[in-house]
C-alpha cells in the first residue's frame, strides 16, 4: 500500500508568475541596480553623430556598449544597453548652445543622482529631453528612474520613444512591456516582448517573462514554446526545463515530452536534486516504479544530504515490492532530519519524525513484524500527540503482538482525538465484545450504527452482543432495523420471531415467522412453529391449513396428522381434513406410522365411524393398501355357519376397538414439539 496518496504530476516547480495585480512584483530588476550611477564621461561629439560614433552621452547607470556581432551577449537582467545604432532619420541637429546646455544639464543630473536627488535629477532628465529629444540614453535613464518610483505612466512614452529612436534596441522594448504589465495592461505587454524575443533569442528574461504571460492568459501551448526554446538554447537551465515538462504532463498531455526534459535537466545538472525529484515522481505517477527507484538511487548516492529524496525512493521502492530497501529508505530520511533551532523548528522536525515512523511502522506490519511495527508506532504516537491514525495503527499491531489490553487503550485514545473515526470506533466495538464487555461493546455500536445506519454487518454484530449480554428486548429493536434495512435476509425474520414466541408475544411472532416462510416456503420447521402459533391465537381453520402444507411437504411427520385432526376438529371441520388424508395416505408408498396416529386419534376420541370412513377411501383409492385392508378387515364382523361340523377358532374384532397398525421397519421422523 503506498506511505501517501497519490499526487497528480501538476506544474512541477513553482515559477514567478507574473503579478499583474501588483507592480513591485514586475519591477524586480530595478532593485539590483546600484544606487549611484558611475561617473560621466562626456566625449568630445561632433554636431551631428556619425553612423559609427558612440552615443551623446554616457547615461548614468548604463552599461558599455556590448559588442555588435552579438547583441544577446549582455543578459537584459543588467541595466539596459545605450544606442549602438544612429538617431532616427528625423532627427535634428542641435546646436553648438543646445548642445552645451544639454550637456550641462546632463552633468547636472548626474551630479543629483550622486547625492541621492533623485528628484532634481529626473527633472534635469526632462530638460534634456525637451532640448534633445532623440538622445536616447537620456530617454532611458528617466524612464528607469520613472519605474524605480513606481511610476509606470511616465515611464512609458519614454520608452516607447527609445523604441522608436533605436529599432533594434531589446532592452526598451523589455523595459516596456516590464512598465505595461505594471499597469496590468497585458496584452499590450505581448507584442513588445515577442519583438525583444525576435531581436534576441537566446535573451532568457524576455521568453520566461513571455511564458509566464502566456501561462496566466492559459495558453499553455504558447507558454510552452517559450520554455522548450530556453531549454533547448541552454541546456543546464533546470528551471526552463521543468517548466517545460510541466507544461509537456498537465496541460498539453504529452508525457513522453515531460520525460525527455526532465531527463535532460538531470543530465544537464547532475547534482541538482530537483530533476531527479521530480522525474522520480513522474515515473512513479506512470506506475515505473522500478524506474523511479533507479533514479532516486542515483541521485541519493550523489547527494546524500538531500533529506527530500528518501520519502520518495521509500514509495517506489515499495511500490516495486522491495520492502526491506524501503524501509531502509525511510531510516536514512530519519538519520537526515534536521536539528530545529527554535521550538517552533524543533515542532516540525518533530511532526516530520512521526510521520516517518508512522510510515516505517507500516512497512515492518506489511513485513509480518508486528514487535517491531508496534515499537515504530508507539514512538510515532508519542511524536504526534494529535494523531489519531498512529493509536490506530498502534491498536492493531499490539492485536497483533497478542496484547488486546493495549489495543483497546490505544483505539480509546484515537477516538478521544477524533471521535469521527467509525471503523476504528467499530474496532473497539468488535474488542470489547472479544472481551466480553458487553456493555462498552454495546454503546459503541450504538454510537457507530447511528452514524451509519446502513451498515447491516454492524447491526449483526450489535444483536449478537445483545444476545451474549441477555438484553432481548435490545436484540429485538436491533433485528427490527435490520430486517427493514435487508427485508430478504430470512435469518434475521427467523431470529426475531423466535424471540418474540419466547416472549409470550404470539402475534407478533406469526408476523415474523410468515415473513420469513415467505422467503422460503419449503421450511417444515417454520411450518410448525407457524401452526402452533395459530392454534394458541385461536385461528383453528388457518392452523389446520398449515399443518395440511406441513404433511404435503413432509409425510413423515407423524405428530403433523394428529395436530392436523385436533385444528380441523375445532374448526368443525372433520371431514375435509379425513379427505386430507385419505388422499395423502393412499399413496403407493404406505406410511403405517402416520396411519397408526390417525387411528389413535379415533380411537381416543371415540370416532370409529370415521376412522372407518377414511379406511374404507383408503382402499377404495389404493386396493393394495396391505395395512389399511389390515385395519379394515378388523372391522367387519366374521359369520358363523348354523351347525358347523368343526369351526377353526378365529380371532375376531369388535367394532367399537380400533386396530393397530404394526409399523413398517422404516421409522419416520417427527418434528420437534
Amino acid at each position: 500500500m503506498p506511505l501517501r496518496p497519490p499526487q497528480p504530476f501538476h506544474l512541477i516547480v513553482a515559477s514567478i508568475v507574473v503579478a499583474l495585480g501588483g507592480e513591485a512584483a514586475l519591477l524586480w530588476k530595478l532593485s539590483q541596480r546600484p544606487a549611484s550611477p558611475p561617473p560621466v564621461s562626456v566625449s568630445n561629439p561632433s554636431p551631428t553623430p556619425a553612423p559609427s560614433a558612440p552615443p551623446l552621452f554616457t547615461a548614468p547607470g548604463i552599461a558599455p556598449p556590448p559588442n555588435p556581432a552579438n547583441p544577446a551577449a549582455t543578459p537584459l537582467q543588467s541595466a539596459p544597453r545605450p544606442v549602438t545604432a544612429p538617431p532616427a532619420a528625423s532627427a535634428k541637429p542641435l546646436s553648438p548652445d543646445a548642445r552645451a546646455q544639454a550637456k550641462a544639464l546632463f552633468d547636472a543630473a548626474n551630479v543629483a543622482l550622486r547625492g541621492g536627488d533623485k528628484k532634481g535629477a529626473i527633472e534635469n532628465f526632462r530638460r534634456v529631453v525637451a532640448i534633445a529629444p532623440d538622445h536616447l540614453p537620456t530617454r532611458l535613464n528617466l524612464a528607469l528612474l520613472y519605474l524605480e518610483q513606481k511610476r509606470p505612466t511616465e515611464a512609458i512614452p519614454h520608452l516607447q520613444k527609445a523604441a522608436q529612436i533605436d529599432p533594434k534596441n531589446a532592452a526598451a522594448r523589455f523595459e516596456l512591456a516590464r512598465a505595461l504589465l505594471a499597469l496590468k495592461r497585458t496584452d499590450e505587454a505581448i507584442a513588445p516582448l515577442r519583438e525583444v524575443v525576435r531581436l534576441a533569442p537566446r535573451e532568457r528574461a524576455a521568453r520566461a517573462l513571455l511564458a509566464q504571460i502566456y501561462a496566466a492568459q492559459k495558453q499553455p501551448a504558447l507558454a510552452y514554446a517559450q520554455w522548450a526554446a530556453l531549454a533547448q538554447n541552454e541546456p543546464r537551465d533546470v528551471e526552463a526545463h521543468l517548466q517545460a515538462a510541466g507544461l509537456a504532463a498537465d496541460a498539453l498531455k504529452r508525457p513522453r515530452e515531460a520525460e525527455k526534459w526532465l531527463r535532460r535537466a538531470v543530465a544537464g545538472a547532475p547534482r541538482d536534486p530537483r530533476p531527479a525529484l521530480l522525474l522520480g515522481r513522474f515515473l512513479l505517477a506512470r506506475k515505473d516504479a522500478p524506474g523511479a527507484a533507479k533514479t532516486l538511487s542515483q541521485i541519493a548516492k550523489t547527494r546524500p544530504d538531500v533529506f527530500d529524496i528518501y520519502p520518495m525512493l521509500a514509495d517506489a521502492r515499495l511500490a516495486s515490492g522491495d520492502l526491506p530497501g524501503a524501509r531502509d529508505a525511510l531510516q536514512s530520511a530519519i538519520l537526515r532530519l534536521p536539528k530545529g533551532k527554535t521550538p517552533a523548528d524543533r515542532k516540525q522536525i518533530a511532526l516530520a519524525e512521526g510521520g516517518l515512523r508512522l510510515n516505517l511502522g507500516r512497512l515492518w506490519g506489511q513485513s509480518k513484524k508486528p514487535a517491531e511495527a508496534r515499537r515504530e508506532f508507539e514512538r510515532a504516537a508519542a511524536l504526534l500527540p494529535r494523531s489519531a491514525e498512529a493509536r490506530s495503527f498502534l491498536a492493531a499491531a499490539s492485536l497483533q503482538s497478542g496484547n488486546r489490553k493495549a489495543a483497546i487503550a490505544a483505539l480509546q485514545n484515537a477516538l478521544a482525538i477524533d471521535p469521527k473515526r467509525l471503523n476504528d470506533r467499530r474496532f473497539l466495538a468488535q474488542l470489547l465484545a472479544q472481551d466480553k464487555n458487553w456493555k462498552a461493546a454495546a454503546a459503541q455500536y450504538a454510537i457507530y450504527t447511528k452514524a451509519q445506519p446502513r451498515d447491516g454487518g454492524a447491526w449483526l454484530e450489535w444483536a449478537q452482543v445483545a444476545s451474549k449480554a441477555g438484553q432481548t428486548e435490545q436484540e429485538l429493536q436491533i433485528l427490527a432495523k435490520l430486517t427493514a434495512l435487508q427485508p430478504r435476509e430470512r435469518r434475521f425474520h427467523l431470529r426475531r420471531a423466535v424471540l418474540l414466541r419466547d416472549k409470550k408475544r404470539p402475534a407478533e411472532a406469526l408476523a415474523s415467522f410468515q415473513r420469513a416462510l415467505a422467503l422460503q416456503s419449503d421450511d417444515p420447521n417454520v411450518l410448525a412453529d407457524i401452526a402452533r402459533l395459530q392454534t394458541q391465537l385461536q385461528q383453528p381453520r388457518q392452523a389446520a391449513a398449515t399443518w395440511k402444507k406441513l404433511i404435503a411437504l413432509r409425510p413423515e411427520a407423524v405428530s403433523a396428522y394428529r395436530a392436523l385432526l385436533e385444528s380441523s376438529e375445532r374448526a368443525g371441520d372433520g371431514a375435509s381434513a379425513r379427505l386430507f388424508l385419505a388422499r395423502q395416505l393412499s399413496q403407493p408408498r404406505e406410511n403405517p406410522r402416520a396411519l397408526s396416529e390417525v387411528l389413535r386419534f379415533y380411537e381416543r376420541n371415540k370416532q370409529n365411524s370415521q376412522a372407518k370412513a377414511l379406511l374404507s377411501d383408503l382402499v377404495a383409492r389404493n386396493p393394495k393398501a396391505r395395512f389399511a385392508r389390515a385395519a379394515l378387515d378388523s372391522f367387519e364382523p366374521v359369520p358363523v355357519a348354523p351347525k358347523p361340523p368343526a369351526p377353526k377358532p378365529r380371532e375376531t374384532a369388535t367394532p367399537s376397538a380400533l386396530p393397530t397398525v404394526v409399523p413398517t421397519p422404516e421409522a419416520g421422523t417427527t418434528l420437534p414439539e
